[in-house]
Parts: C-alpha cells; structure tokens; sequence
C-alpha cells in the first residue's frame, strides 16, 4: 500500500459520495491495494456512514473529534497506514487520474510535499460564488496536497487552536517552508472544487478571528506581518475588488463591503 487518503466530513452525504465515486479504483486505473482511503466523519447524524456502508464498503469510516476540521484531518490522518497522506474534501471531485499521477511523484526521495492544482467546476456565474482555485502554486490548500507521513507528524499536524475553519491549511504551509520541506507543484494533480456561496457577516467575523490569530502566532516573522502589507489588503480591497458591472447587483455590492470590513479589521487587529 502506498497512500492513505484522508477526507474530512460534516453532514455532506451527497457530496461526499460524488468525491468517494470519483476515487474508486476502477475510476482511478489503479489497483486498490495499493490505497486506502479513510473518512473522518464530525457529524451527528448515522447518514454519511450508512451511505459508506451500502456504496463504499471498501472505504474506512471513523467518528470525528467534533473539534473542527483541522483536528478532524489530524484525526484521520493518525490512523494512516502508508508513509504518504494525501487530503482532499468531502465537496470536491478528483481527477481520473489524481492518485496515478500522485503516485508517480512519490517515487521521488528528494520530494516531502505535493501540491496539486485546484480548479472549479464551471466559469462563475455570480460574485457571490467562491472557489479555492489554485492553477500556479504556492497555495497548499487542504482540499489537494500529499505529505509524508513522518513530516506531518514532525510538525504536529495542522493547527487545531485555530477557532474558526480558516487559515489551517495557509499557517501548515507556512510552518512547512520554514522548515525547509521540498514542496513541489503539479497541474496534473487534478482536483475540482465545485462553486459554492460565500457567507455573510458571520461568516466575516468568522474568518477574522482566523486570521487575527494566525497572524499573532506568526507576528515576529517580518516577512509576513507588516503594517505595511495589511494596508496594502486594505487599500486593494477598495481598489481591486469592485464587482465587474455584468455582476453587479446587491449581493456582489454587499460581499464587496463585507471584503472592505474585513480588511479595515484586519488593518487594526493589533489594538
């Protein structure tokens, strides 16, 4: 066996399912020996793991930590039984040919990470859609990377004191490059990540309280935190991120404000 991939889960059943058909093996052309594939499921709800049972007996399900997704990928990814772990999520759709092309790649000793590219499932129809695409690099999204096991344990896994869903996968990424990983980028290491809605306020909040400790825990880093760089957030919320005028309506005008809050916060988060 050669990887163990691991998928964090909340009352998404369905979703879950279109990612788990997407990693059969007879989808993959791989043999099934050579994967397995482990779903850390935080739900309170029998629903995900019934579906597990019936439509993907070959899939290991287990119980959530219910503290997160960040401690619920650690979760999983402790019950690994290969020396890669490789993440995606529950609302998103691998490529055919994702686990052969990861696996070609982990052939290579000098390799310690893999990122792979990111991209949505059709063009955007509306600004308030978001998707974390990643056709370049240098992002390291949760939803499609490949570690070494040793590696991800060495540094502790992702952070789980992070209090809200944001920002884990960014300060893992961080933490890996100072620590001298060599992290490679892929574009044939395919995941969709379909559109979904953008939150709210709370949503805003939500996500400020991430950043704000993300950037307390790594303030001494001058290279990332400077009053000068969040200015620059600041003042290119207001400049850059204007709806454009097919897609102008009240909800592109009410996320283009709730960006602007974000930033100001952001600006004045030391106070």
């Amino acid at each position: 066996m050669i990887l163990s991939v691991v998928i964090p889960t909340f009352h998404r059943t369905e979703m879950l399912r279109a990612c788990l058909d997407h990693l059969l093996p007879e989808v993959q052309g791989i043999d099934r020996g050579s994967y397995e594939v482990i779903v850390a499921d935080d739900g309170y709800l029998p629903d995900s793991k019934a579906m597990i049972e019936q439509y993907h007996p070959w899939v290991t399900w287990v119980k959530g930590p219910a503290r997160g997704p960040a401690a619920n990928r650690n979760h999983g990814a402790a019950l690994a039984k290969t020396n890669w772990i490789v993440f995606t999520d529950d609302d998103c759709l691998p490529s055919n040919d994702w686990l052969k092309n990861l696996m070609i790649l982990m052939q290579n000793q000098h390799i310690d990470v893999i990122e792979g590219l990111t991209k949505a499932d059709r063009p955007q129809q509306s600004y308030e859609e978001e998707s974390p695409i990643n056709l370049t690099g240098n992002r390291l999204w949760s939803c499609n990377f490949a570690i070494r096991k040793s590696l991800f344990f060495e540094l502790e896994g992702f952070d789980e004191r992070f209090p809200f869903p944001a920002m884990e996968d960014v300060d893992f990424h961080h933490r890996l490059i100072n620590h001298g990983a060599q992290i490679v980028f892929d574009k044939g290491v395919i995941v969709v990540h379909p559109w979904r809605k953008r939150g709210g306020l709370k949503k805003i909040h939500q996500a400020y309280a991430s950043h704000r400790y993300f950037y307390r825990k790594h303030f001494q880093d001058k290279k990332l935190v400077t009053w000068y760089s969040l200015f620059k957030m600041f003042v290119g919320s207001i400049l850059f991120d204007f709806p454009p005028l097919n897609k102008l309506n009240w909800g592109s005008l009410k996320h283009y404000f709730l960006g602007i809050y974000f930033s100001f916060r952001m600006l004045f988060m030391w106070i």
